[in-house]
């Protein structure tokens, strides 16, 4: 009887893709029933030293990448190397490889300096401390996020960065909280990595509104990569970290996702704290994930999700983790429903054709589709932005405090410092600053706010009839792919903003490449806190898309 299962990862391969001491060909047990402990040829990495090998020798653990892609722990194989790791025990095991970690990292963010993706890098004894102390208490194989790199966008509060909100106001400025979302990040063990550049106090939609460069998008650089969380992208797509955390007020992860091929997420309302972010128009903030794959972005949101009693929003959102064995999993249980103005005219073909194959794909595995719509889709983004710019001007007036952590600002009164924002904004924001102080105190007088909140009522009750028919709703992420920094080309956001208009769970997902080989995409919008829903068909047209 023949085994062909490998000694190292586990894996099921026909004998010829094995050795046995170090020759390739086809091996028999001598006794029925005995397993060959044999080694398939795909490379080991030692988790201590990082020395490639293949022998037999068993000093310390090593994982095994197999040419698979299967990854696993193998007790059984080790390196022998010389490191001291192996006489301080797993504990010491573990350091060595939350520093190798951090240090390829940080060889990635120096190779692609020229794409101003971070703005700010921890130290390694800084980014390595919780998964350090993970390690310590013995309990890493309950922490899936275990000496994951992530990278935090500069608008959330980290403790012993600064955090600017890439402003110049804010140059230089450390705060004393932390955002909850990142302290639940180093309780699993998160290897933090660094602060990520934004459009300015995440006021736009290519990055190119900040001090610390514009980002650009790692396909081409003289494409954007997206705003206002365009760095947070652009440190996953160029594989410097596996997730990102961005903050959404109006599409600000799901389309950076998209423009650079990855997975990006925003969840219902309330259902992530956002303490510790830098407000922008709180009926619409939400703090979003963005990863390179949808098992990886619900780990994230799992470790990061629920109540948070510094955050009154999260008071009805509960502790409702989304179950991976049940979300990730092939099935056409979900009903889908496709929007019909994904076809208008102002939707580019390679996004439109990218709708109508996943329709096509969908109907064929079975899955129970059907075609939605919702009037006054041309009144969605006019009404999205008065709500957007009303409430942020509030928020600016209402920072308080924020501004003594500046020192040229130290003294400074926040009417003040609006008043006077020609001197301290760019252009985008001065832009929206003055749009929102007409809504407020101009001949105006909140009537277009007023109107513009019962617009929103207005699209709540549509989508709660479409979730009647439907679970998830499927359109594109943008109107159009990714374009140079000197398009003059305005980017339509309707698609991005209608989730943040009516508060519900939504996620963009690759879908397909145009002629240029910039990615097209697809968005998925489900109910609120139904996010399990909107992963189960994420997941599965993740699957779809690469067939």
């Amino acid at each position: 009887m023949v085994h062909n299962e490998c000694g190292c990862c586990r894996a099921d391969k026909e004998p010829s893709s094995y050795t046995n001491d170090g020759i390739d060909g086809n091996t028999t047990c001598d006794q029925e029933g005995d397993a060959l402990i044999q080694k398939c040829i795909c490379k080991t990495t030692c988790n201590c030293c990082g020395k490639q090998d293949k022998s037999s020798n068993a000093e310390i653990f090593i994982e095994s990448e197999c040419e698979s892609g299967a990854t696993q722990k193998a007790s059984e194989l080790l390196c022998g190397c010389d490191s001291s790791c192996r006489d301080n025990g797993s504990v010491e095991r573990n350091r060595c490889q939350t520093a190798k970690v951090y240090k390829e990292s940080v060889e990635l963010i120096q190779k692609h300096d020229n794409l101003n993706a971070f703005v700010s890098i921890f130290k390694e004894n800084e980014a390595c401390a919780d998964s350090c102390g993970v390690a310590a208490s013995n309990n890493v194989n309950n922490q899936p996020l275990y000496n994951m790199p992530i990278s935090i966008k500069d608008n959330f509060c980290v403790k012993g960065l600064p955090t600017t909100c890439a402003s110049e106001l804010l140059k230089g400025c450390c705060f004393d909280i932390e955002a909850t979302v990142v302290e639940r990040l180093r309780k699993c063990g998160a290897v933090i990595i660094g602060k990520t550049n934004m459009d300015e106090f995440a006021m736009g939609c290519k990055n190119e509104y900040t001090p610390f460069g514009r980002v650009g998008n790692p396909i081409d650089a003289d494409y954007i990569c997206g705003g206002s969380s365009g760095g947070s992208a652009c440190s996953v797509a160029f594989g410097a970290c596996a997730a990102s955390l961005g903050s959404d007020t109006g599409g600000s992860v799901r389309q950076p996702a998209a423009l650079c091929g990855l997975v990006g997420m925003k969840g219902t309302l309330g259902r992530i704290s956002g303490f510790g972010l830098f407000p922008l128009a709180p009926s619409l903030d939400c703090v979003g994930v963005i990863t390179k794959n949808v098992e990886v972005n619900l780990c994230v949101f799992n470790a990061i999700c629920g109540c948070d009693e510094k955050d009154v929003k999260t008071a009805y959102a509960a502790n409702l983790p989304v179950n991976p064995r049940v979300a990730l999993k092939i099935d056409s249980s979900v009903k889908v429903g496709i929007l019909e103005e994904s076809f208008i005219p102002y939707v580019c073909d390679n996004e439109r054709n990218a709708i109508k194959r996943c329709e096509k794909a969908l109907i064929d595995r079975g899955y129970e589709v059907c075609r939605v719509s919702i009037d006054g889709f041309a009144d969605i983004s006019p009404n999205y932005r008065a709500i957007c710019c009303y409430e942020a001007y509030g928020s600016f007036i209402n920072y308080g405090g924020m501004y003594s952590h500046s020192e040229q600002m130290k003294n400074a009164d926040a009417e003040d410092i609006v008043a006077h924002k020609d001197e301290h904004f760019g252009s985008e924001v001065r832009r929206r600053l003055d749009y929102g102080k007409s809504l407020q105190k101009g001949e105006d007088k909140h009537s277009t706010y007023l109107r513009a909140v019962d617009f929103r009522k207005y699209m709540r009750k549509q989508f709660s009839d479409i979730f009647e028919r439907c679970d998830v709703v499927v359109y594109p992420t943008v109107m159009r792919n990714a374009i140079r920094f000197d398009d003059p080309t305005r980017y339509d956001d309707t698609f991005e903003v209608v989730a943040n208009l009516i508060g519900c769970p939504s996620l963009s997902l690759p879908f397909g490449k145009d002629n240029k080989g910039f990615p097209l995409s697809l968005q998925l919008t489900a109910n609120t806190l139904r996010e399990d829903l909107m992963y189960k068909l994420a997941f599965n047209l993740e699957k779809i898309a690469k067939q």
